[in-house]
């Protein structure tokens, strides 16, 4: 079957997309497999940290805090982290405005300040801001989410381009090893994008979500609950998301709700009361306490382990004790439901090591795509000359389905739309240059 004008014009859109979308692709997947194996990793890295032995008791968790407090007097308290098992530590978060933010670890046995962390400087957020934004702040989050808009097309694209238009197993299915190296750069690029793309695009809809333009805009139409969660229960101006600015402490589908109020007490209740609310709503192993802000804060009890069936979120009067918020799975919608599963798959928690090496696969085959894209595109680069995919005279109008389906990504993301116009900016002047 011979390839028609709009097979060219589609392997241009291709063309273009790969060159912009390669480098930050790249950096994505390396990323993700790093942060994918933070539970392997970090008891690693941190082993004096996080490992203690264990004895027959653990002393309070107001004492924890206060061996802590002892150790850096100066600094406040930002949440805590009880251990959650017998060999390991409890964490306490402290904000500084000399040293910053900063984990301290305490042996629960004995209350020894054992060390910390520097939040700024520790790998995996460093990992999680090059991953979430490039290191530029909202632009790079900006970057990252047209990067993940248009991997989406270029998956689209590359079936096309793939799409088999005769009987052929090897150079569609199978990689021909004996044809020269061009022909098995072609081969590696297409096959491994064949086997890969449904993974691909599941991470990359999944991590859409944290993306600060779409999944802002979600979060505000779908992350919302039942007003009876907040009867008689005065609320404050701020979100729940306030909360997630460095250690994330609540799950994205809590992020938009309002954070209550407490009423103004004499005396803060003690770290203990809350540890014993969080063991009455058998909150899982991993949860944590976020101090409250200011004389009407909150203490916030969540957790959101590998099975979101399991999330909590619970807020209590820092004064009086009384549960102001309990909201856990049960009251998401389907939409938040569907997201906190994504997540969960996302970051490799759902299903344990399983989950993990999918993921990890899934981010290698991308480099593999990205790397066997790149040494095609050079391998055919003329010394002069970018390379861009030839024109053809045209032959009939190109399919109306395809122009359905760039209009539904630009409704959809429109990051996509906008960039679709320097798109076509760029085949004008690729056009034009290589002329």
């Amino acid at each position: 079957m011979s390839k028609t004008y709009f097979y060219y014009r589609v392997w241009r859109w291709h063309f273009y997309a790969g060159l912009f979308v390669i480098p930050v692709m790249m950096t994505l997947a390396i990323t993700g497999m790093i942060y994918l194996f933070k539970p392997q990793l970090d008891p690693i890295i941190y082993k004096d940290l996080l490992r203690v032995t264990p004895a027959t008791k653990a002393i309070a968790d107001s004492d924890i805090i206060a061996h802590a407090k002892k150790a850096y007097p100066e600094a406040s308290v930002e949440y805590y982290i009880p251990a959650d098992s017998a060999e390991s530590t409890a964490m306490v978060g402290f904000n500084d405005q000399i040293q910053g933010k900063f984990d301290v670890f305490v042996n629960p046995y004995t209350g020894e300040v054992l060390g910390k962390r520097d939040q700024e400087t520790y790998y995996q957020n460093v990992v999680k801001k090059i991953h979430g934004e490039l290191l530029l702040g909202s632009k790079g989050d900006l970057i990252v989410e047209l990067v993940a808009c248009w991997g989406l097309i270029l998956i689209l694209t590359g079936l096309y381009l793939w799409w088999p238009r005769d009987r052929k197993i090897y150079g569609v299915w199978l990689v021909r090893l004996r044809e020269g190296k061009r022909t098995f750069w072609r081969d590696l690029h297409a096959v491994t994008g064949i086997y890969s793309s449904i993974f691909i695009c599941f991470l990359i809809l999944t991590g859409l979500p944290w993306s600060g333009f779409w999944g802002d805009r979600i979060a505000k139409v779908w992350s919302r609950f039942p007003a009876e969660q907040y009867v008689n229960v005065p609320q404050s101006s701020f979100l729940a998301k306030e909360l997630n600015q460095g250690e994330q402490i609540v799950p994205w589908a809590v992020e938009n709700s309002k954070l209550p109020v407490s009423e103004k007490g004499q005396k803060q209740i003690s770290i203990d009361a809350i540890t014993l609310i969080a063991r009455e709503k058998q909150a899982p192993s991993g949860y944590k306490i976020a101090y409250p802000k200011g004389e009407t804060g909150v203490f916030t009890i969540s957790a959101f382990p590998g099975d979101p069936k399991q999330e909590i979120t619970v807020h209590i009067d820092q004064y009086s004790g009384k549960v102001l918020s309990d909201i856990n799975y049960s009251h998401y919608n389907p939409f938040a439901k569907a997201v906190e599963y994504g997540i969960a798959l996302h970051q490799g928690q759902y299903f344990g090591w399983l989950n993990q090496l999918i993921a990890f696969m899934t981010c290698l085959a991308l480099i593999a795509i990205c790397i066997s894209g790149a040494i095609m595109w050079w391998k055919r680069k003329p010394a002069k000359g970018w390379g861009v995919p030839p024109e053809v005279a045209r032959d009939k109008k190109s399919p109306l389905a395809a122009w359905v389906i760039l209009g539904v990504f630009a409704i959809a993301f429109p990051l996509v739309g906008i960039s679709l116009m320097g798109v076509f900016a760029a085949e004008f002047v690729f056009k034009s240059v290589s002329g």
